[in-house]
C-alpha cells in the first residue's frame, strides 16, 4: 500500500509540474517580443506623353499624371532648336528653361495639364521626366 501511494504521490507531483509548465508556456510566448521591419519602395511615376515634337506656330495641348508615395519633381528638357513657352492648366505664358524642374509637389495622384508652344518660328523637342524631390 505504500508503495502505491507512493506511486500516486509521484505521478500527481509530475503531472503537475506538467499542467505548471504548460499553463506557464502561453506567458512566456507574450513576454518576448519581436521586431518587424516592413520596406516600401519609393515610387515616381509619370503618365502620359512626356516626349512630343512642337512645331512652330501651334500650341500643343497635353497632360502628365503624376503617382508618387513621396514628394516629386517634374523636370523638363527643351530640344536645342527653339526655346519653348508653357502654360500650366489654364495660367499665363511662361518660358520654359532649356533644362532643370519646372514643377513640384506632395505625395498623391496629381494631373498637369499643360499648353507648350515654341517662341520663335521654329519647332523644338520637349521631355518631361519625374523624380524623387531632394
Amino acid at each position: 500500500m505504500r508503495r502505491s501511494r507512493t506511486w500516486i504521490i509521484a505521478a500527481v507531483l509530475i503531472v503537475g509540474a506538467a499542467l505548471l509548465g504548460i499553463s506557464q508556456a502561453p506567458v512566456r510566448a507574450q513576454s518576448s517580443s519581436s521586431a518587424v521591419t516592413i520596406g516600401v519602395p519609393v515610387t515616381v511615376q509619370l503618365e502620359g506623353t512626356t516626349a512630343l515634337s512642337i512645331p512652330a506656330g501651334s500650341p500643343v495641348l497635353g497632360q502628365l499624371t503624376v503617382k508618387s508615395n513621396v514628394p516629386w519633381i517634374l523636370a523638363v528638357d527643351v530640344g536645342p532648336t527653339a526655346p519653348a513657352l508653357v502654360a500650366w492648366s489654364d495660367g499665363a505664358w511662361t518660358p520654359l528653361p532649356s533644362h532643370g524642374v519646372v514643377l513640384q509637389g506632395p505625395k498623391g495622384i496629381h494631373r498637369i495639364t499643360y499648353r507648350l508652344r515654341t517662341s520663335t518660328n521654329a519647332a523644338t523637342t520637349v521631355r518631361f521626366a519625374a523624380y524623387l524631390a531632394p
